[in-house]
C-alpha cells in the first residue's frame, strides 16, 4: 500500500517486524493512515515520505500493542487464576470501548510524530 519492506528497513531503520508479518502489520496500519487522513491518500494525494514513515511508526505500535496483549492474555491463563479477591485489594479492567479508545490514542500518538494535527492531509474540513 504506502510503505514496502525495503523502505520500513533501508529508510525508516525499523526492526521490530519481520518479513513475514510485514504485509499484516502494512495493511493495518495503511488502513488506520486511511481513517485519519479521509481517505485522501487512495484519491490522489502524494504517498511522501512523511505518510511512509507514519505507516512504518503505526505498524511497530501495532506489533508492540499486540505483543503485549498476547503476553497478558499468556500470564493469565499460566496462573490460573479465575477470580481473586482479598480484603481491600480488587482489580478492575477495562472495557472493550476504553481498551479500543486507548489503541486508537497510542496509534495516532505513533502516526502524529510523522502526520502532525495541522497536516492538510489530516484536516477534516472541505
Amino acid at each position: 500500500m504506502y510503505a514496502d519492506y525495503d523502505y520500513y528497513q533501508s529508510t525508516y531503520h525499523g526492526t521490530l517486524i519481520s518479513a513475514a508479518d510485514w504485509p499484516h502489520r502494512e495493511r493495518e496500519a495503511s488502513a488506520f493512515i486511511d481513517r485519519i487522513t479521509f481517505g485522501r491518500l487512495r484519491h490522489g494525494w502524494d504517498v511522501t515520505t512523511d505518510v511512509q514513515s507514519a505507516v512504518c511508526a503505526v505498524a511497530e505500535k501495532l506489533q508492540l500493542l499486540d505483543t503485549q496483549t498476547a503476553a497478558q492474555a499468556q500470564a493469565a491463563r499460566v496462573a490460573g487464576i479465575a477470580s481473586e479477591n482479598t480484603d481491600g485489594f480488587s482489580v478492575s479492567f477495562k472495557t472493550a470501548a476504553e481498551a479500543q479508545q486507548a489503541r486508537n490514542a497510542a496509534l495516532l500518538d505513533a502516526a502524529g510524530l510523522w502526520l502532525p494535527a495541522d497536516e492538510p492531509l489530516r484536516y477534516a474540513g472541505v
